[in-house]
């Protein structure tokens, strides 16, 4: 049976020891950021080590979780190109050296970066408190017998309705989204990738992409209902891998790596993964980033660069995909110099909540669907091409300087809580964990986007789906 036991809400010696740590080095970055600007560096790397230490203790989870995948991509999002300047490492290209955003004439200061460096640090710290909340209401379940039979049961139940949902969500998506896909490869190929956003073969808006948010939840949903089994791994990797390959083809170069790392940790909560497995993995990892800096070359120059160009720091490819992802920390430093004024369209967060399910209540309601991203980089910058944006910024905009870390406190509770996770959660909540998965798929690029594409993959990929599951597992229940 269960036994349900609250975890002890005392602060460990580790725990609070870091805690006293940092809190001292943040007082020290504050009375020496515009002397020493370098310490600002070192403070977001401390702050990642803090969040990452104290998540596990707090949630007894392992190093490689849901929590820490999302921080490690928060971190990079908004913080890459400190990590790099921590190092010693710079370009002539990176903030602060030349015009940001190509047509906007702006050259940020050093006190400008500065000061977008201290919100930065400030607002992940608070996004990870904000996390911490979760886990301090915490009950740990610990299993000291066998389960009721009333339990097995529903467990049964559930992973048999996964299963089936799985399967047929498989078998109905994966010929769309191949098809779909394929067409972007011979849009991209023909007119370029923007065109995948900006003209008339746009792909990003109708139906079509609200049927993929369901693509990767389904491959989840069917590896846990199955029980990670032989003949699901190899249909689902199999499926994915094309899936990547289109995806790569046609220039996209994000998403599919996020998932490819979501299933690894999947699979490690079945089958143990040996050190030499992990070192494979991170293999794969770095060939992929080459393989992206290439496809970032061909999209952006042609075929207008040489080999040799990849042997030089300047252009190793990983120092390039910090400098490229930690590029979102400029919308941060931009709207911290320009205002929030400047975005006309009201609170972003309202727009997405209420057009989560269909822009039409939004049509009701007389509000205009922008995603505030696209407006940034297309109506205010004039702009070919989109500049990403970022959840600090997207948050700065909404509230100001101080209600934004107020958002982003609140990002910190409800990301939190989503992926809140222990050890056994596959074996004893199945859908739970399928929650917990699914969700980290669809939160995790938010770190460089804004909201309202999450807000509708969380609803539909993740809401969607459980009902789906709920529904199944009621019929199996009532016919037993």
């Amino acid at each position: 049976m269960f036994k349900p036991k609250i975890r002890n809400l005392s602060f460990t010696r580790f725990e609070l020891l870091s805690t006293l740590f940092l809190f001292e080095f943040i007082i020290i970055c504050a009375f020496l950021k515009d002397c020493y600007p370098y310490v600002l560096n070192l403070l977001g790397i401390a702050i990642y080590l803090y969040a990452i230490f104290t998540w596990k203790i707090r949630n007894e989870s392992e190093w490689f979780c849901p929590y820490s995948i999302f921080f490690t991509f928060f971190l990079l999002f908004n913080y890459g190109i400190c990590i790099m300047w921590a190092f010693g490492i710079h370009r002539s290209d990176e903030i602060g050296k030349t015009v940001m955003f190509f047509r906007s004439g702006y050259i940020p200061s050093r006190e400008d970066i500065a000061d977008a460096q201290w919100y930065t640090c400030i607002s992940m710290l608070i996004f990870h408190l904000g996390a911490l909340i979760t886990s301090i209401t915490k009950k740990k379940m610990n299993i000291v017998e066998e389960l009721p039979q009333s339990k097995i049961i529903y467990q049964e139940n559930t992973k048999k309705a996964m299963k089936i949902v799985g399967i047929v969500l498989l078998s109905i998506i994966t010929p769309i989204a191949f098809a779909f896909r394929f067409k972007e490869v011979l849009i991209a190929r023909k007119y370029g990738y923007i065109a995948l956003y900006n003209s008339e073969y746009s792909t990003q808006s109708g139906y079509i992409p609200i049927i993929l948010f369901l693509f990767f939840p389904a491959i989840v949903c069917y590896l846990i209902g199955s029980n990670h089994s032989k003949i699901s791994q190899i249909i689902s990797y199999a499926i994915f891998g094309i899936y990547a390959a289109l995806s790569l083809l046609a220039g996209y170069r994000g998403a599919w790596l996020y998932s490819f790392i979501i299933l690894i940790w999947l699979s490690s909560r079945y089958n143990k993964i040996s050190i030499r497995k992990y070192f494979a993995y991170l293999v794969l990892l770095i060939i992929g980033i080459y393989i992206l800096d290439v496809i970032r070359n061909v999209r952006d120059s042609g075929f207008n660069f040489s080999i040799k160009d990849f042997f030089s720091l300047d252009r190793f490819p990983i120092i390039n995909a910090f400098f490229e992802m930690g590029d979102s920390m400029g919308i941060i430093v931009y709207f911290l110099n320009h205002g929030n004024e400047i975005y006309p369209y009201g609170n972003t967060y309202i727009t997405a909540l209420l057009g989560a399910i269909s822009s039409r209540f939004l049509d009701l309601l007389g509000l205009k669907q922008v995603f505030i991203s696209n407006w940034f980089s297309q109506e205010y910058l004039g702009l070919s091409y989109g500049t990403g944006f970022s959840m600090i910024g997207e948050a700065y905009v909404n509230g100001g300087y101080f209600g934004g870390l107020i958002y982003i406190f609140i990002w910190g509770i409800f990301i939190g809580k989503l992926l809140q996770y222990s050890k056994n959660n596959i074996l004893s909540m199945p859908l739970r964990s399928f929650i917990s998965v699914a969700g980290l798929n669809a939160v995790i690029g938010v770190s460089r986007n804004a909201c309202y594409l999450t807000i509708k993959e969380l609803v539909y990929g993740v809401g969607f789906v459980c009902v789906l599951i709920w529904f199944c597992s009621n019929i199996f229940t009532n016919k037993r």
